[in-house]
């Protein structure tokens, strides 16, 4: 996302139809002024105990984003949060980022996710590094 995030909160409704309608994802905006400024998801990952290599069974984060103009608020952290809250019940929740995104694993270890590995996913040309949170 770049700064596309200013648009009308009915755009974004229409543009994430399919996920808002989906019970294996949630999806959180931010606004500020009657505008979108940030969204994040979180999506359910289902895989059988024995394929190696592929994410394990759970909820993940995916998807943060803020407006370029916005960031260093706390929006990040608050979407990050509401996620976390909203998944409480689940035991255990998962993250992913590449290696060298700095800014999104620091807040993400300041809530409590630690390293666990790492995890090939297609589109990306070398793998992530793989976080979780016991909740």
């Amino acid at each position: 996302m770049a700064d596309e995030a200013n648009e009308h909160p009915d755009v974004w409704r229409a543009r994430f139809a399919d996920v808002l309608g989906d019970p294996s994802r949630h999806f959180l905006v931010a606004e500020a002024d009657g505008e979108v400024v940030g969204y994040a998801q979180s999506r359910f990952v289902t895989r059988p105990d024995d394929l190696e290599g592929q994410p394990p069974g759970g909820w993940f984060l995916s998807g943060l984003a803020v407006a370029r103009a916005q960031r260093r608020r706390g929006i990040g952290r608050a979407l990050t949060q509401a996620r976390i809250a909203r998944l409480a019940g689940e035991g255990v929740v998962f993250y992913a980022a590449e290696h060298d995104n700095r800014g999104t694993i620091q807040l993400h270890q300041q809530l409590g996710f630690r390293r666990v590995g790492e995890l090939g996913l297609g589109g990306h040309d070398r793998p992530l590094a793989l976080f979780r949170l016991d909740l």
